[in-house]
């Protein structure tokens, strides 16, 4: 878990973020702001873990950073939250996945399981990141 949430930090800098490691509620998470986006990421043990705890992780950022959140203006619409996995998921945890995703109360969500690489991750925080053309 932890090397998501350090690799995810250097690829938010590369991208122009801000980050910091934090404890929210009883679970390391990454704090990022960029120009027009700011967010929270957590990682999972596997997709069980995920599927179980998002929600409260979600209430407990939240809370925790409401009144940055109120300061932060236009910005908090785009406030995202990044759940990621190493496990990879079956199509049952696939299709929960994408439940998560399509669910805007609060947040903008990105939900990912097999986070094997930082391939892998560069392709989960693709929405986060510039846009990129092959050369």
């Amino acid at each position: 878990m932890s090397e998501i949430l350090h690799s995810s930090s250097e690829l938010l800098r590369e991208a122009g973020y801000t980050t910091e490691q934090v404890t929210i509620g009883q679970r390391q998470a990454l704090v990022f702001e960029g120009d027009t986006v700011l967010g929270f990421l957590f990682a999972y043990d596997n997709a069980t873990d995920l599927m179980k705890g998002w929600a409260a992780d979600s209430d407990h950022a939240i809370t925790a950073y409401q009144f940055g959140l109120r300061k932060s203006g236009v910005k908090a619409w785009n406030t995202y939250l990044v759940l990621l996995t190493t496990e990879p998921a079956d199509y049952a945890r696939i299709v929960s996945l994408g439940a998560i995703e399509e669910d805007l109360s609060g947040t903008r969500k990105i939900a990912r399981a097999g986070i094997r690489d930082l391939a892998d991750l560069g392709a989960a925080l693709l929405p986060l990141r510039p846009l990129q053309s092959a050369p």
